[in-house]
């Protein structure tokens, strides 16, 4: 059909009958030696089809036995489309998800398989750029995060080029979590090529209901940058920056955080039911008396103390009671004891904690995808 370092036409291939396989000169060691084989069903060049440029194959692709091929120029792909009404990522959603997978992304190794295919398909977007157009440059404002499908990625620092990336390499994460966050590098296409993107605003908007999974995400993403929020959800962070606050007699005002946080997310149904009030009048007052009542005035106002006294007394508790509360411990610890933790030997084992989950996650699903039972062991691998 075509060999590697040809270059390409942007057409889409579907198997209609019999077989075809692909190969790279690199790790070809007979004629029989093939990296994937494609059956009936089956397509590819999917992300050729996305932009009208020319680049070069990445492998090359002979028939097995005598086939039958589906051939889709972009014209008639942007036409089908159209017709559709249906977004190229939905339609390349397969292969896109196979490069971010293999592409060993941090964060996405902690995501399982669903959440990641929501992420994906409802908030990341597909862009083309031609060669030697610029995705970003050193010193701008970055707003996006971005993997490499097809085509290849020179970064410059100060104009010098201090590296190449290749397909399912990743870069601008940082820019998902910083505020501000100024890119470190100029980063310039080599060649047509086609990225998946995720911009900041909908990166967090997705991870707003699954606060655990945000948590792990930035730890992974910003290492020594991240913030007490991330290191709270966690549940081993949770533990160590208790241990760490002991040592200064203040683990008092991060359980009240904790107690508050449970309060709420239990709360809320009692909210929405409104038929068992005395339950959540009890529980509130016992939250009170047991985490905030004795908490020094700093920790949390003296205003906000009487509010959550006054809705006590009246019996209007509900599930944002303590939410301010909630909000201002945390806030207060942060300015105060965050900077002494992340020099402390309990901060250094939890991003020990968080790389060693990280390579097991891709551990993991390396092990599924090989069929490797052994290695899906959970005892073994934390063994590991």
């Amino acid at each position: 059909l075509y060999y590697e370092e040809e270059m390409t036409e942007g057409k889409l291939y579907i198997v209609y009958k019999g077989e075809i396989a692909a190969s790279k000169h690199s790790d070809s060691k007979s004629a029989d030696t093939y990296a994937k084989r494609y059956r009936p069903g089956e397509m590819l060049g999917e992300l050729d089809v996305v932009h009208f440029a020319s680049t070069k194959r990445n492998e090359t692709i002979k028939a097995t036995k005598r086939s039958l091929l589906l051939e889709l120029e972009p014209l008639a792909f942007q036409r089908f489309l159209s017709f559709t009404k249906l977004s190229p990522l939905q339609v390349l959603l397969s292969p896109v998800m196979n490069i971010v997978k293999e592409g060993r992304i941090p964060f996405a190794s902690h995501i399982p398989i669903d959440a990641l295919r929501e992420l994906i398909l409802r908030y990341g977007a597909l862009e083309s750029f031609r060669e030697d157009e610029v995705i970003y440059r050193q010193g701008s404002i970055g707003t996006k995060f971005y993997v490499i499908l097809l085509g290849s990625v020179t970064v410059l620092n100060k104009d010098k080029i201090v590296n190449t990336l290749e397909a399912k390499a990743h870069f601008g994460e940082f820019s998902l979590l910083l505020e501000d966050n100024e890119r470190a590098s100029t980063m310039r296409c080599t060649v047509p090529t086609v990225v998946l993107s995720l911009e900041k605003m909908a990166f967090q908007e997705f991870f707003l209901s699954k606060p655990e999974l945000w948590a792990i995400s930035e730890l992974t993403i910003a290492g020594k940058q991240c913030t007490l929020r991330s290191i709270a959800l966690n549940p081993i962070g949770a533990r160590l920056f208790t241990m760490h606050l002991k040592t200064i007699g203040q683990e008092a005002v991060f359980r009240a955080w904790e107690a508050s946080r449970r309060y709420r997310l239990w709360a809320v149904p009692y909210d929405l039911q409104d038929d068992d009030t005395n339950t959540l009048q009890n529980e509130a007052k016992r939250l009170y008396n047991t985490s905030f009542k004795s908490l020094r005035i700093g920790s949390i106002t003296e205003e906000m103390r009487k509010t959550i006294e006054q809705e006590i007394r009246d019996e209007i508790a509900h599930a944002g009671t303590f939410v301010v509360a909630e909000s201002n411990t945390l806030q207060w610890l942060e300015s105060r004891y965050l900077e002494s933790f992340k020099t402390s030997t309990w901060f250094h084992q939890l991003l020990v904690h968080v790389e060693c989950l990280c390579k097991s996650g891709i551990e993991v699903s390396s092990a599924r995808k090989a069929g490797n039972e052994d290695l899906l062991d959970e005892k073994k691998i934390a063994k590991r």
